[in-house]
């Protein structure tokens, strides 16, 4: 053998020895470069799934990816139907001979082979079952437009949906490294496919439960306009039998009571649904409130001397103007009005007031009523007692406020109270006090709720401050 006949030996121009070039070497640093393109590719898809819920983008970028990546010809992807037994066509990229299956049933072989063998299996083939020398239709019309192989797309051992590949551009099957790269990549894409559809189902449930609401405002407001006709009818034929002979003056006094508390109830039904679904718009006018709580406290004055009930209103000498809406404020005097005429017993008091404060409220004035309390299922803070150390005048509604203050206006029983440990959550629809209940206190628990949303929506803040038997404080804070 001649000098430089060694296989994979060469001569250099001094004569020294070395190695040729190695085909293996090359075709190693093909597939890291190969690798490192498909990393690429999936740190890329992953930053882009990243960005969106919407299901249709995810399944795109699932197919764009996989057909760049393995260079197909067509993809297309089936995903699992939240009801029925099938996996529903979703998307398709690329160019068929001929229509897809609309949906490929879970009874099918593609389906029962891809949950057995979780991985990349090839259509076309027969189905299994003894006789038969072709696969079933679904399987036929897929492989009649062109597709080759099914993959499984799992999420926790489910299968979620069904991607369908091409034969490959230049390419014979599917070798260990392009399979290596269709598993990493479904493995993405799966979960992000689970939290699209997971976020896609709390949309539509979330318009369902809008639309129940909706409706069953709607219901109401409709019942509670209808029986007001009937109930003012029964209305005047009671306050007619008065003057009439013969007529036992107890079961008179009853029946008007009974009709004054149905009433009072659809006012409150209809305060609640109109306030209820956050809608309502106000109707915002310079005033005095003054009026206002004069107005609520006339039209309880029989009810009070009936009780032997005492009262007092304290006001500013001088007026004090805010920006208000007359009609809706008055529903929320009325109602604690009311509350307070309920909580007391007879020979009690009730005291009401209106007065200026620089420095917004504290610990004394109790807790904030908010609407929301976690143990009764409200999303949001917890209410909770607000503290003179947590006050600032960047806080709206708190703090010192020098330059217009505050209108607070007070409505203070000496009633039955409130348990401390319930106040939070007063205010939240249907709810009312434990101690309620054992004084006869009646009503339907929506009178506070409505409260607090009126209010709230004023930009001012209600406060209760109450104890079992101490008798109950509320306070509604505007600011100036």
């Amino acid at each position: 053998m001649r000098r430089g006949d060694m296989p994979g030996i060469d001569l250099l121009s001094d004569g020294r020895a070395g190695i040729a070039p190695d085909a293996s070497a090359e075709k190693l640093n093909r597939t890291l470069a190969m690798r490192e393109l498909a990393l690429e590719s999936l740190l890329g898809l992953i930053g882009r799934l990243g960005t969106t819920l919407e299901l249709d983008t995810v399944v795109r970028l699932l197919l764009m990816t996989v057909s760049g990546q393995l260079s197909l010809f067509q993809t297309a992807c089936y995903l699992e139907e939240s009801q029925g037994g099938r996996h529903v066509m979703f998307h398709s990229l690329g160019i068929g001979a001929g229509s897809l299956p609309e949906s490929i049933s879970r009874s099918s072989d593609i389906v029962a082979n891809l949950e057995r063998y979780q991985s990349l299996i090839v259509l076309g083939r027969c189905s299994g079952k003894e006789g038969e020398n072709a696969p079933q239709s679904d399987e036929k019309l897929l492989v009649s437009n062109g597709f080759s192989y099914a993959f499984p797309l799992v999420d926790g051992g489910e299968l979620l949906g069904i991607l369908l590949l091409s034969k490959r551009i230049k390419h014979d099957g599917f070798d260990d490294f392009s399979t290596e790269i269709l598993h990493m990549i479904s493995k993405v894409a799966t979960m992000a496919i689970r939290n699209a559809m997971l976020y896609r189902d709390l949309l539509e449930s979330k318009m369902e439960i809008e639309d129940f609401s909706r409706v069953k405002m709607a219901f109401l407001s409709h019942t509670s306009h209808e029986l007001r006709t009937p109930l003012t009818i029964l209305k005047s034929s009671i306050w007619s039998m008065e003057a009439a002979d013969g007529h036992d003056g107890m079961l008179v006094d009853m029946a008007k009571s009974a009709v004054d508390r149905l009433n009072g109830l659809i006012e409150q039904v209809l305060s609640f649904n109109e306030i209820g679904l956050n809608d309502s718009s106000l109707e915002i006018e310079r005033a005095d409130i003054a009026p206002l709580l004069e107005s609520c406290l006339r039209e309880r004055l029989m009810d009070l001397g009936e009780m032997g009930v005492t009262f007092k209103l304290d006001k500013p000498p001088a007026p004090i103007q805010i920006d208000v809406d007359q009609v809706k404020m008055k529903i929320v005097f009325k109602n604690l009005i009311d509350n307070a005429i309920s909580s007391v017993e007879p020979g009690g008091s009730i005291f009401l007031s209106l007065s200026r404060r620089n420095i917004g409220p504290g610990e004394s004035d109790g807790v904030e009523l908010t609407g929301r309390h976690k143990s009764g299922g409200y999303r949001g803070l917890e209410p909770k007692t607000v503290r003179t150390d947590d006050l600032s005048p960047e806080n709206p509604g708190m703090g010192s406020d020098p330059e217009g203050g505050f209108l607070v206006v007070r409505i203070k029983d000496d009633g039955i109270g409130i348990p401390a440990e319930e106040i939070g959550k007063i205010s939240e629809p249907f709810t009312r006090a434990s101690n309620s209940k054992v004084a006869d206190v009646r009503g339907m628990g929506l009178g506070l709720s409505v409260a607090q949303k009126i209010v709230a929506a004023h930009g001012a803040k209600l406060f209760c401050k109450s104890a079992r038997g101490a008798g109950a404080e509320f306070s509604i804070w505007f600011r100036i």
